[in-house]
């Protein structure tokens, strides 16, 4: 393809739409309520995903050290915990920090336990894992070291937790693979009607001595223009309504903690102007070459 050709394809395609402003405006608008729905579905789920993400990320394995350890041993304990795989971060509580904190939970004072009572909690460690499958080889290890008397952690949670991740992301990868179809389809449908409309054009050109791919291009360009239209469009749309959604929902809901930008808030929207665009030219194409066999 040289340049002289290249420019005549976008001369005609601006022309085509220019010729087609119904049917343009038309499929630009479906385009924009597909794109919408498409990245209202992406923002949802991410937001979904990161919320068992957040909530894994505190997810945490109790670990309680054998009576009477020196300070020494508890600092080789931690130590060697750390250095397990799938182990983030290990923090230490001695017990009198234990006992001072299950005090302050179950608001006891000193008259009702006693001045000199003895401090039955041991020194515990409190260790975070990376990744909420990891949770239950970790705690089965840790109580295996020597030095651990007992290991907690809260095992019906993350057995749940587990299934709602694994769910999240193999049935969001599904949806959004059937999502792109159904939006693609949709976007091709509309385009064939434009394309139907010029169907004499078609005929006209192949009389002349043009060639299948010669005719194509235009009629692909016109997807491209017509899916950055739209898919710019949408992702402006997404933002005004993302953006009083997350305000309406920060109000309500303050801890509910949802992405408010970030590279990740850029690369779904940008997905959406380059599948917009892809999807234009796809539908184009489809569309055209759909004529020219008939």
């Amino acid at each position: 393809m040289n340049f002289r050709n290249l420019e005549f394809f976008f001369k005609e395609a601006f022309l085509g739409l220019s010729r087609n402003r119904l049917m343009s405006f038309v499929t630009i608008g479906t385009i924009i309520v597909s794109l919408v729905i498409y990245g209202m579905f992406l923002l949802g789920l991410y937001n979904v995903y990161s919320m068992f993400i957040q909530f894994q990320n505190k997810l945490v394995i109790m670990a309680y050290a054998e009576n009477d350890m020196s300070h020494t041993s508890l600092n080789q304990l931690k130590n060697k915990i750390e250095t397990i795989n799938g182990v983030k971060t290990v923090d230490f509580l001695d017990k009198k920090t234990v006992w001072n904190q299950f005090q302050q939970k179950y608001k006891l004072n000193a008259n009702m336990v006693g001045s000199n009572s003895i401090n039955p909690l041991p020194d515990t460690f409190k260790i975070y894992v990376t990744r909420v499958e990891m949770v239950e080889n970790i705690a089965r290890y840790v109580k295996t070291v020597k030095g651990i008397d007992d290991v907690r952690y809260g095992y019906t949670v993350v057995k749940k937790l587990k299934r709602i991740i694994r769910s999240v992301e193999y049935g969001g990868a599904v949806l959004v693979v059937l999502l792109g179809l159904s939006t693609l389809l949709i976007i091709v449908n509309t385009i064939r009607l434009t394309v139907m409309a010029r169907q004499n054009e078609i005929i006209i050109m192949r009389l002349v001595g043009a060639t299948d791919q010669f005719i194509k291009w235009p009629f692909v360009i016109e997807g491209l223009i017509l899916g950055l239209i739209g898919s710019i469009s949408a992702t402006l749309i997404l933002n005004i309504v993302y953006g009083s959604l997350i305000s309406k929902f920060a109000d309500s809901i303050p801890l509910l903690m949802l992405i408010t930008g970030g590279p990740v808030l850029t690369i779904i929207y940008m997905s959406v102007v380059v599948g917009g665009a892809f999807l234009g030219m796809l539908g184009g194409s489809i569309s055209v070459s759909r004529s020219l066999k008939k």
